[in-house]
């Protein structure tokens, strides 16, 4: 048995998130959480492991890789819903998007659940991948100069995004928080609200930046405009209101501006089309008024 082999450093099953699982191979896939010296560990895309993760979890601090999205893993403790976590200092990349639920088990179970602990001990990391679980409460404390990914998109977080939160991880390339705003089991989360942190503006390495689907309430801030690495900015669906800032016409950068069905007002800027990167311009249903420039005609890339 592979649990048995406690001198492997390195464990990759991903599977294609159909028919391949190792469920179908291993009488319990939990067994190699019992490799404690492991490296990296990855189990994605194997929709019918399921379980808590194990006591073993832990105990596992060499780990510099987890990668477990797409399974079927949960909490059985809302209050501690990934038990030890903070113990794995040396993580790099921590993935655990994505949990499925099992359809045919006698009561709904949850993927992973619950509130965050601080995970500001884990000041390796470069990439923190959580989305599509149901973590709930604030933001989590995070603190890492190495981290350049954070997606904690679709859970069930509520209040402001704190400036700390940027300050603390200042290499950011790829900020996602959005679609707080769900109904899970009956239970209505509004999302994330406004106003933006300040300290976004400061963040010059910045690519992506997604928080729609939130409940924001605030205006754009014209200081993004200086933001001249900024590739993606999605903000549909959370309640923009004010205008879109002429400011924005420097980003040269920018691919994608979503803004769509929020409560901006004013007339197009005309100095979008100045933005030769973009492909993708959506600012439909909100109260802008006037014509379109005849210079977003000049885009020509956009689809």
């Amino acid at each position: 048995e592979l649990g048995l082999l406690t001198a492997l450093t390195r464990i990759v099953l991903a599977g294609d998130n159909r028919r391949s699982s190792l469920r179908q191979n291993f009488t319990d896939p939990l067994e190699l959480f019992k490799l404690t010296n492991l490296v990296e560990f990855d189990l994605s895309g194997n929709t019918l492991v399921e379980g808590a993760l194990p006591p073993e979890f832990e105990q596992m601090t060499n780990l510099e890789i987890f990668d477990i999205h797409d399974c079927a893993f949960f909490s059985d403790n809302q209050d501690d819903p990934l038990p030890g976590i903070t113990s794995l200092t040396n993580l790099r990349v921590l993935d655990i998007s994505r949990q499925f639920q099992n359809p045919n088990a006698e009561q709904p179970i949850f993927p992973f659940f619950g509130s965050l602990p601080d995970l500001s001990p884990l000041s390796n990391l470069e990439n923190l991948i959580m989305s599509d679980n149901v973590f709930v409460g604030n933001l989590p404390t995070v603190a890492s100069p190495n981290l350049v990914e954070l997606d904690l998109s679709a859970n069930f977080f509520s209040g402001a995004v704190p400036d700390s939160l940027l300050e603390s991880n200042p290499n950011l390339k790829r900020l996602v928080l959005s679609d707080q705003r769900r109904i899970v089991q009956g239970q209505v989360n509004e999302g994330l609200s406004g106003p933006f942190p300040a300290a976004i503006a400061s963040h010059m390495f910045l690519e992506e930046l997604d928080m729609g689907g939130n409940d924001l309430n605030t205006t754009l801030p014209t200081e993004w405009g200086a933001m001249t690495s900024l590739r993606e900015i999605k903000m549909d669906f959370s309640f923009l209101t004010g205008t879109i800032p002429t400011e924005y016409g420097q980003m040269v950068q920018l691919e994608q501006l979503e803004l769509a069905q929020c409560s901006l007002v004013g007339t197009i800027p005309t100095e979008l089309g100045q933005l030769a990167a973009l492909f993708d311009l959506q600012i439909d249903n909100n109260g802008l008024t006037g014509q379109i420039p005849t210079e977003i005609g000049l885009l020509t890339g956009l689809i």
